[in-house]
């Protein structure tokens, strides 16, 4: 999707707020790999998160998922294991399980699994476990040695417990099912407390909430986003002294 910006375009395939970088440009794979050396050997972070990382390089028409891409992701982890032998590569590829299990071994150490997280969630408020069954089938049949990222929601999506206001229940089932997969679960912030937030994004991404005050205890400045309502319960504080 090209954009108008004063007198030129310029190419952001999501929205006009987030132009693509040029990954088919030398310079720029450089400066992105001395980016990640960066936070690798002098500040020292454990991995990288790579968010929908099927759209990097785009060829033509084919917008996902291009064997440029996949080049790419060999030389970003050559060097990002180069920095750091341990580093954990992380990618967003929201696909079919079989999609997403081309990313794994030489280029990520693993990948969300999407359509686990829409079966669970649906599956648990529908009442069919069949369902979810049938997706945890497919995705350990596509999946070498349990190598996926399963979750519930993350920072594009309305928070889980949305679904089920009120009803710990189902949201205790749904955390059950989560934890005990095969794989390395993922949890998006405020999930272990029942945070709950629907779009836009602002209401889905508000402060941890530590207590129940009105900022959470994150500031003691006036938040620029109300938390939510229905913080009752639904803190660190509370939740500490509450072994259920």
């Amino acid at each position: 999707m090209w954009h108008f910006a004063s007198t030129s375009f310029y190419y952001g395939l999501s929205w006009s707020g987030t132009p693509d970088l040029n990954y088919r440009n030398p310079a720029v794979s450089t400066q992105m790999f001395d980016v990640a050396r960066f936070w690798l050997d002098e500040v020292g972070v454990d991995g990288f998160r790579l968010d929908a990382v099927r759209h990097l390089i785009e060829i033509g028409e084919q917008q996902e998922n291009t064997a440029a891409t996949h080049s790419w992701l060999k030389g970003f982890r050559a060097v990002s294991k180069g920095w750091s032998p341990d580093a954990h590569l992380v990618g967003e590829v929201w696909d079919a399980p079989a999609a997403i299990a081309s990313y794994l071994d030489r280029e990520l150490d693993l990948c969300f699994e999407f359509s686990l997280a829409d079966a669970i969630l649906n599956g648990v408020h529908n009442g069919h476990c069949s369902t979810i069954a049938d997706v945890i089938a497919e995705v350990l049949a596509a999946y070498p040695s349990g190598r996926y990222a399963p979750l519930l929601s993350n920072h594009d999506q309305e928070r889980a417990m949305t679904r089920w206001p009120g009803d710990e229940a189902k949201a205790r089932l749904a955390a059950a099912i989560l934890l005990t997969l095969s794989g390395t679960p993922f949890l998006y912030y405020g999930e272990e407390i029942g945070m709950a937030g629907t779009k836009p994004d602002e209401r889905i991404r508000t402060p941890m909430q530590w207590t129940d005050e009105e900022t959470g205890h994150f500031t003691l400045a006036a938040p620029s986003e109300a938390l939510s309502q229905d913080r009752a319960g639904h803190s660190i504080l509370e939740q500490t002294g509450d072994p259920e």
